[in-house]
């Protein structure tokens, strides 16, 4: 998702997660950009900002990256221990309550922060199912098991964590050409040094993606550019700031 905040443009780093294979999980953000910047030559000026390479990262790097950091999830945690649940129309609260409430000294923690009617969980199975059960027991709203292939963002993959934090270490990162929300903080990377340790701290943190589009709406933004296929990430951004105006890639795609 590309920000157009008062004459310059801003990158969030990653989509919340959709897919089941986690190799396929990640859009690296030097991609996206030159995506957006083919976009914004076909679109009317006054409708997209033309967006600069984002750099950071080289892109055989990041491509290597992406791929090591897909097998290392999935390698982290054994079939059917972890699942990931959406809890529809749960107050945060409640979603945080209910993890504390069934996690016990286990694992069950908020995964994605998507929208105000949309947070995911992630944990081993036996706790997701038992907060899920909560639920609908107290009609907290509607909960949904999801079909993956691993507990993304909590702490199961602590493993794959550290062993990303080796693959990063053979990298080099460089300045960002324009800033890049990290879905750690909900706030731009402060600097390159930084970008290593938020990655790792990513694996197993959850994505607060309400929470950085928030802080892009604060920060001016006043368009968004969806780059990638569908339009989930418009949906939410509906849920989140309605009065952002919001394109999709698939619009400028359409013969």
């Amino acid at each position: 998702m590309f920000c157009r905040t008062r004459g310059r443009a801003a990158a969030d780093a990653e989509r919340p997660a959709r897919h089941s294979c986690p190799q396929y999980r990640d859009l690296d953000v030097r991609v996206a950009s030159r995506t957006a910047a083919r976009l914004a030559r076909r679109a009317q000026p006054r409708r997209v900002l033309r967006s600069r390479c984002v750099r950071g990262l080289a892109l055989s790097d990041a491509v290597n990256l992406v791929q090591q950091r897909g097998g290392f999830m999935q390698e982290a945690v054994p079939p059917g221990a972890g699942s990931m649940a959406a809890l529809l129309g749960v107050a945060r609260r409640d979603v945080e309550a209910l993890c504390v409430e069934f996690g016990g000294t286990g694992v069950l923690q908020p995964a994605n922060y998507n929208d105000p009617g949309q947070i995911v969980i992630a944990g081993e199975t036996v706790r997701v199912q038992a907060a899920v059960d909560a639920v609908k027991t107290r009609r907290l709203g509607k909960p949904v098991m999801l079909k993956v292939s691993a507990p993304f963002h909590c702490r199961m993959l602590r493993p794959a964590a550290e062993r990303l934090a080796h693959a990063l270490g053979q990298v080099t990162f460089h300045p960002f050409t324009i800033p890049v929300l990290s879905n750690v903080t909900a706030t731009p990377y402060p600097a390159p040094q930084a970008v290593r340790d938020l990655l790792v701290q990513q694996v197993c943190a959850p994505v607060r993606w309400e929470d950085a589009m928030r802080y892009a709406v604060t920060q001016g933004c006043d368009a968004l550019l969806e780059v990638g296929p569908g339009k989930a990430l418009s949906g939410m951004m509906k849920r989140i700031a309605p009065e952002i105006e919001i394109l999709a890639l698939d619009e400028f795609l359409r013969p």
